[in-house]
């Protein structure tokens, strides 16, 4: 067993892919695959300038199918769909005082922050669109009226579609001064698009989960996640797709962080799919 940052999610998944290609490669397979790899995916291609989502876009175009080797999960499900991620920022603008002196004349920020936040989370809809406010970053000192605030905000969704909706609700938070004298901007940080469920995925899923069973490694099951992958990109045009194909493992994002079955689905895809 191997335990560190990146093992699971995805340095594992990455040996997976080249050890199906090699394995491929051998027994002489002669149809054209192709193995895509970005370096940035886990924070959004930000530090790509998004060109991340147009380099899968561009690659992946006109494949009969596709594996994502993203984390495998101990209990054998694999992921026919996956919510998209979005996150925002909020700057917040006050008025500074001091708090004992003249409380009055300060208007808190971070109060602000704190109703916005209260009304965002209460919008929470866990199987479509739901919201965490999950930094703040204001205020100056303990004796301080906080002139200056910053909220980010971490949104998943299930379609494209949803994308101007919850934009459209952000902005009218941004723009509701809930303490009176306070003025907001809302900015977008980063954008990925979610892995839609098809038929086309569950399709292919069932030939994978009929490939597993004869090879002995029983039946998986499909899931739906919350967390976003490029698998997305696949999905949007139209090649059926599934995700979680990595390493099995557990713990994600912590330190303590199959190639066979990828192979056989390969080979047994048939001409017209």
């Amino acid at each position: 067993m191997m335990y560190g940052p990146g093992i699971l999610d995805c340095k594992g998944g990455v040996i997976v892919a080249i050890l199906v290609a090699r394995a491929l490669n051998h027994i002489g397979y002669d149809k054209f695959v192709k193995l895509a790899f970005s370096g940035d995916e886990e924070v959004g291609h930000r530090f790509t300038n998004g060109e991340g989502k147009d380099f899968f876009l561009e690659e992946v175009k006109g494949f009969k199918a596709a594996i994502d080797c993203e984390t495998r999960f101990e209990d054998g499900r694999v992921v026919v769909g996956r919510k998209g991620a979005a996150n925002y920022k909020i700057t917040i603008k006050g008025k500074a005082a001091h708090s004992g002196n003249e409380p009055q004349n300060g208007i808190s920020a971070i109060r602000e922050a704190a109703y916005k936040t209260i009304n965002i989370e209460k919008e929470n809809d866990y199987d479509n669109i739901h919201y965490n406010v999950g930094l703040f970053d204001g205020g100056t000192s303990q004796n301080t009226i906080p002139e200056n605030c910053t909220m980010t905000i971490n949104v998943r969704f299930r379609k494209s579609s949803d994308v101007p909706i919850l934009e459209a609700f952000l902005k009218k938070i941004a723009d509701t001064s809930y303490v009176e004298g306070t003025t907001s901007v809302i900015e977008k940080l980063s954008l990925s698009d979610p892995m839609e469920e098809t038929e086309k995925n569950h399709k292919l899923f069932e030939l994978l989960k009929k490939n597993s069973e004869e090879l002995g490694f029983g039946s998986p099951y499909p899931c739906y996640l919350g967390g976003g992958s490029d698998a997305a990109y696949s999905v949007a045009l139209g090649i059926p797709t599934l995700c979680g194909m990595g390493v099995r493992g557990f713990e994600n994002h912590t330190i303590r962080e199959r190639a066979k079955l990828i192979l056989k689905t390969i080979l047994t895809l048939p001409e017209k799919f």
